[in-house]
Order: structure tokens, then sequence, then C-alpha cells
């Protein structure tokens, strides 16, 4: 059996090593498109492709991020060079576990090929007590988040092979997917012993820098859902007026992260995943994040977008100017010009007569 990951990555070197280490105990390989990163990010995969882990790495240096379109491409990507019996579409921050005492490998190899399976995100928050000498995500992070949602919003996909060979398309956040020739309901089975350990907030600087860049690309877009990343938006406002954030707003919004209502019940409780099936999990090349880069990777990102609607306006110049010329070519021709004599001998000879 075949079990390959697909994601897309960008400015993730604090957790990139951990995520490929953890992850690679479980999937045979994993397809990783680097979406332009600043930091070390692309350099920190190489070194552990290079170490022997089976890595697909993929380069895009356009740093302006359509997910929905870069999330089915990767897809499509993963399914013509692999041919995977289970793709997982999952984020650099994401770590597939299972409730059982056992490697998650075991629970996926039983699962059927007939139907989409979703299983539950559950979210690890800091506190600010951290060891952030600890450099290996799901050990230096224990505290587990637990609380119900909606399950449109805090479910992911496992796609057998025999529902992406049927043409899907995967809707944002690769929460769900549906058919794509015809407008059959996709069948989907939630499973209770797969869940994903997810770390969205790992440190001060990772959260200011992810709001910075995610929220620029956002905005950049024509196609937005003006409601996705609302709660990056609440940070964001903080960062403009304050030009940081506080430790009590970096636990609140760890906390809160990705809640769609702030009244909804939850609890926390320390309660890292199991690594006892793990290999090979010690950290080589990740290094702590430097707040002098906050500056940088955000001028760098605006350049690119502002370089990208620059090429779209450029095109659209292109085009305007490709059928002007083809219409004007049309009407000066011989052709166009006797249709012109004909009509108007009609039309003179309709108005004599009348």
């Amino acid at each position: 059996m075949k079990i390959w990951s697909f994601t897309t990555v960008k400015d993730e070197e604090d957790i990139i090593e951990s995520f490929v280490r953890y992850n690679m105990n479980i999937f045979d390989g994993m397809v990783i498109s680097d979406n332009g990163s600043n930091d070390k990010t692309l350099d920190i995969l190489k070194k552990l492709k290079k170490e022997g882990y089976n890595i697909d790495i993929l380069v895009d240096n356009s740093q302006y991020f359509d997910q929905v379109v870069k999330r089915n491409d990767l897809l499509q990507h993963t399914i013509k060079k692999h041919h995977p019996d289970f793709a997982f579409p999952i984020d650099a921050d994401e770590f597939v576990c299972t409730t059982k005492k056992t490697n998650p490998r075991k629970v996926i190899e039983k699962l059927g090929q007939d139907v989409l399976y979703r299983y539950r995100m559950k979210n690890y928050v800091v506190n600010g007590k951290e060891d952030e000498n600890e450099l290996f995500i799901p050990t230096k992070l224990k505290l587990l988040r637990d609380n119900e949602e909606d399950k449109n919003h805090s479910y992911k996909c496992i796609i057998p092979k025999n529902i992406y060979k049927q043409n899907i398309f995967l809707e944002m956040g690769s929460h769900k997917a549906t058919f794509v020739d015809d407008d059959r309901e996709m069948p989907m089975i939630y499973l209770e012993d797969l869940y994903i350990a997810h770390y969205p907030v790992r440190s001060k600087f990772q959260l200011i820098n992810k709001v910075i860049t995610g929220r620029l690309n956002h905005m950049s877009l024509h196609s937005r859902d003006e409601g996705f990343g609302f709660h990056q938006f609440e940070i964001l406002d903080e960062i403009v007026k304050e030009g940081t954030i506080s430790d009590d707003t970096l636990f609140q919004m760890s906390r809160d992260y990705s809640l769609l209502d702030k009244s909804t019940k939850y609890t926390i409780e320390e309660r890292p995943i199991n690594i006892k099936f793990c290999k090979k999990i010690n950290i080589k090349y990740t290094i702590k994040g430097n707040d002098d880069k906050l500056l940088s990777n955000t001028l760098k990102t605006s350049i690119a977008i502002i370089n990208h609607m620059r090429e779209e306006n450029k095109n659209e110049h292109m085009e305007y100017e490709r059928y002007k010329n083809e219409f004007l070519k049309v009407i000066n021709s011989k052709t166009w010009r006797y249709k012109e004599k004909i009509v108007g001998f009609f039309q003179r000879k309709k108005k004599n007569e009348s």
C-alpha cells in the first residue's frame, strides 16, 4: 500500500523539520511545494531529502498564493506521478495521529477505497511557558484545546484512489471535496480513530510573520472569501496598532485560533501526542525565529504581490491589443467591405421602395 501526502509551505522553518520527521513514520512519501519561502524552509527540505527522506520537492517562486488552485494542482501532481492508494492533503503544522497506542499507518491500512474520509483537527496552544530550546514541536507544545466545532470547519480529508480517480475538486482548506463532472453527493465517513494534531501557533515571531504575509496574500486575491481567515485579521489589527503582540494576546489567539464562535465551550489540558512509534526525530537543522526577518519578509511578499498584479494588467492589455488588431483586420478586409456594400445596397433599395 502506498500512502502519500501533499503540502504547500511558506516560511515554515520552525516546524518543517518536525513535520517531515514525524509524518514520514506514517507516509511512504511526501510531495512538498515551497511557495517562495523567505526563510530556511527550502534549505531544510533539501537537507532532509539528502538525508534519505522520500520527499518530492517542488519549487514555486511566485510568492502570490491562491490556496485552492495550488492545492488542487498539487493533488493532480501527486496522483499522476506517485499513484498513491491514499492521498493526504496536509499542512506543515499538522501531524497525523491516532487515539490508539500504535502507528496511525496501521489504522489507515484498514480503510476501504470507496468513500472520502474526514478526520478531526485538534488544536494545540501556547501559554508562554514552553521551553524555547525544545525544537521538536510535538514535544515542545503539550497543551491540547478540546472542543466541539462545525464539522465542515474542523475536519480534513483523506482521499482514496477510487475517489480521486473520479475527478474531484478540493475545497478551501481541504475540509471536503466535490465531484467535478457531476452533481453526485460525495460519499463520506467520519473517522474516530484518526485525528490531526494541529500546531497553528508556536511562538510570537511565527504568529506575527504568518499573519502579515498571509493577510497580504489574501487581500490581493480577486476571488477571496471575505470571511476566510477572520481570526488573523483580528491579530493583524493589533500588530498594526502596537507593532507587536503581547504575551496575553499570544495565548488568547492561540487558545481561540479558528473558533467560529468565541462562546464555544472547550477544555485545555496537557496531552502530548504519542511519539513512541517514531524513529529519527532528533532535530538537526531547525533554528529559532529571528525578529529582524519580519520586515524583510513583509517587504518581499508585498513586492511579489505588486509584481504579480502588474503582470496581470500587462497580460490584460496584451489581450485587448490582440483582439483589437484581429477586429481591425476583419473590418478592413475586402470581404467586410463587400458585406458593407451589399448591406448598403439593400438598405437603399428598401428606402426607395417605401
